[in-house]
């Protein structure tokens, strides 16, 4: 799987280039920020490397606690000794923060909105001595114009990060600041061996011969990374074209279902068209039954009219005369057989 680079300029593609060999590695960000967003550990943090994240701004820190369960967070600023500064973060743009009074000043002239906030100060060898216990394999500092106070806070001749990046820069400024504490590592055993124009990469003079080749050029295709933009863009493709599938899926779905549906419309046609045939047929048959039963009663009625007749007649005077005529008829009738 390639190397998905979440910083800012690649400077994670260029320490994973040199450091890939460590397992469970340690690191120091000073000025962390985002947990994700342009965040220079973010990789190694998902690669099992835990560390260090300085954050003196609210709202960044709380992501990191939430977002770095794994790591040591601190709500605070390095400085060169203990104390407490005020903090002018820039509301608009994310990693604005300084402690530097001159560079919140030039942020406000460009018409920036700050807010200040006071923020507790720790000498970055304080730091270390409460929570480091082995090698810190690499120390990020990006302090918005304080990475001279930083370093001076940090004593380096106890703690020997392998590998020191410091952000060589300052926003929305041409050139470089390293003139005001380069001095500060050459001094103390580290060479300045890569920059990619925003950051220096300094090595340790120890590590110097192992790891100088890693720095030999920029990170290309050979480093076989992803931009995270790029990773998340071609996460969210995926998601679409799923979801499309699924949709189409779907419509398939709905279409078998339509065509069942269309033919048990057929069918339940056929069979009404049946049962209006047969209730046509019923009706028919009632309306013959109807008619017969008219016959029938007709045929009563006309029976009854005879019924009444020969009751009348067999009450009638001339057939009781007649009476014993038809006696003697009947008897001779019987002699004569």
């Amino acid at each position: 799987m390639s190397f998905i680079s979440y910083s800012q300029n690649a400077e994670d593609v260029m320490l994973w280039r040199a450091l890939r060999h460590i397992r469970n590695g340690f690191y120091i960000d000073v000025g962390a920020n985002d947990p994700v967003i342009d965040s220079v550990t973010k990789a190694f943090y998902d690669r099992g490397w835990r560390g260090i994240n300085i954050e003196p701004v609210p709202r960044h820190y709380d992501d990191l606690v939430a977002q770095r369960p794994d790591d040591r967070n601190l709500q605070l600023a390095a400085g060169t000794e203990p104390g407490s500064l005020t903090l002018y973060e820039v509301k608009e743009v994310r990693g604005w923060g300084t402690l530097d009074a001159a560079m919140a000043e030039q942020y406000q002239q460009q018409g920036h909105q700050l807010i200040e906030l006071p923020v507790t100060v720790m000498p970055l060898a304080e730091i270390c001595q409460a929570h480091v216990t082995g090698e810190i394999h690499f120390l990020k500092i990006d302090a918005e114009g304080a990475e001279e106070q930083v370093m001076r806070g940090m004593d380096f001749s106890r703690w020997r990060p392998w590998i020191v990046i410091a952000e060589s820069r300052v926003p929305a400024e041409e050139g470089t600041v390293t003139a005001a504490w380069e001095s500060l590592l050459t001094t103390v055993g580290y060479t300045a061996v890569y920059f990619d124009g925003i950051n220096t990469f300094y090595l340790a003079d120890e590590h110097r011969h192992a790891l100088q080749q890693a720095f030999h050029a920029p990170p290309n295709i050979l480093d076989d990374f992803v931009r995270f933009s790029e990773w998340e863009s071609g996460r969210y493709a995926e998601k679409l074209e799923k979801h499309y599938a699924d949709q189409r899926r779907h419509i398939q779905q709905l279409e078998v279902a339509l065509q069942q549906a269309d033919q048990q419309l057929a069918q339940q046609q056929q069979l009404l068209t049946r049962w209006n045939a047969r209730e046509q047929e019923f009706s028919a048959s009632e309306q013959q039954i109807a008619a017969q039963e008219q016959q029938i009663a007709a045929q009563e009625q006309q029976i009854a009219a005879q019924e009444q007749q020969i009751a009348a007649l067999y009450a009638s005077s001339s057939w009781k005369v007649t009476a014993p005529l038809r006696a003697v008829r009947r008897l001779l009738g019987g002699q004569r057989g």
